[in-house]
Order: structure tokens, then C-alpha cells, then sequence
């Protein structure tokens, strides 16, 4: 359904392909705004009360590669504060709700050039988000060297931050017109390609 696909564009590249196929199909652009809109987490993104709307979700049960990302990324960030300050600029690395609760409460205690102390993130946690944390901190082992394994992660976070780039850019060309005056096919076809090169 096109109200799916627009859904994972960028903000801005959905405008330019709900104005586009309503003037194609006839469709009031509103509607098909409001149909786009309606679902996934941008919405809920959007929304005024997202916050209400959060607490009464169904926990996130990530499993696999990703939470293990997450779960090492902390542990890591509790090693040593300039540690933290690259972690940090991947917030979207922290995929679960007791993830992002633990990442929130390391940043809010985070003073730059000084650790981050573990009883402060302690306080700031619920009971379940603090279960969450102390298991990592007593489960989650850094092998080997802490610099290496977090140039590892990051790594990790760069190139799937690459394949969901490259999904986007797939979406986009899916239902591009060569008509189209606002999309640079050429463009994003050059970029698409240099992602693909990047890891071969």
C-alpha cells in the first residue's frame, strides 16, 4: 500500500509523494496525509501525547544481534565517560524501553570529563528498567581490549544506519516518477551505489 511505503520516507520526501499520487490519483491530499500519519511510530512520534501513549505499549522484546548491541553498548558507557560521550551520539542504538530508560538516565547524570556513576543511573531507574541495568552490569563481559570492542560496536552501528539508508533510497526510486522535478534519481542513485562499495 503507498500509505506503507510513504510511511518509512523521511518527512519531507513523503510530502513530495503524497502530493504526487493524490494529484495522480485523484485523492484529496489530506486524506492521504491523515492515512499516512495514522500508523507506525511516526505517529506516535508526532503525536502531542506520545509520552501518555508510550507508557500503555507492550514492552519491546528486541531480541538477537541488536539487543546484545544495546546491552554491550551500556555496559561499555559504564566503563568510562569519554566512552559515553561517542555512545551517546547513537541514541538510536538503544532499541528496548528499558534500553532507552537506562541511555536517558546515563545522559541526565552524565557530567563530561568524569565516569558515570552507577548508584545516580540506579536512582533516576523503575523497578523493571533497574533489573534491566543491574543484570547487565552483572551478565554483560567486555572480552578483550574496551577501545577495540567499542570501535567494534560502532562499526556495527554505522553500517546498519547504512542498510536502513539504503531502504529508503530503494522506497523513494520505487515510486519515483523520471518527471519529477523534486527527486534527484541520479543522485541518490550515485549514493545508493557508493553505500553498496562501502562494504565490499
Amino acid at each position: 500500500e503507498a500509505a506503507d511505503i510513504l510511511r518509512a520516507l523521511p518527512p519531507v520526501e513523503a510530502e513530495i509523494y503524497i502530493k504526487k499520487i493524490a494529484k495522480q490519483e485523484n485523492i484529496s491530499e489530506g486524506a492521504l496525509r491523515r492515512q499516512v500519519e495514522g500508523g507506525g511510530s511516526g505517529a506516535q512520534r508526532r503525536s502531542p501525547d506520545a509520552a501518555a501513549v508510550r507508557k500503555e505499549e507492550p514492552v519491546k522484546a528486541p531480541m538477537g544481534p541488536e539487543l546484545l548491541l544495546e546491552k554491550t553498548l551500556i555496559r561499555l558507557a559504564m566503563l568510562r565517560g569519554d566512552f559515553f560521550e561517542r555512545i551517546r551520539e547513537h541514541p538510536d542504538a538503544f532499541i528496548s524501553f528499558d534500553g532507552e530508560a537506562v541511555f536517558r538516565a546515563m545522559d541526565a547524570v552524565f557530567t563530561p570529563g568524569s565516569d558515570i556513576d552507577p548508584a545516580a543511573v540506579e536512582e533516576a531507574l523503575d523497578d523493571r528498567q533497574l533489573s534491566y541495568f543491574l543484570g547487565i552490569m552483572q551478565d554483560v563481559k567486555v572480552g578483550g581490549s574496551d577501545e577495540a570492542v567499542l570501535e567494534d560496536c560502532l562499526r556495527s552501528l554505522e553500517r546498519s544506519k547504512d542498510e536502513k539508508r539504503k531502504k529508503e533510497i530503494e522506497s523513494i526510486l520505487s515510486i519515483a516518477d523520471s518527471q519529477e522535478e523534486n527527486v534527484d534519481t541520479a543522485k541518490l542513485m550515485a549514493e545508493y551505489d557508493a553505500l553498496c562499495r562501502k562494504y565490499r
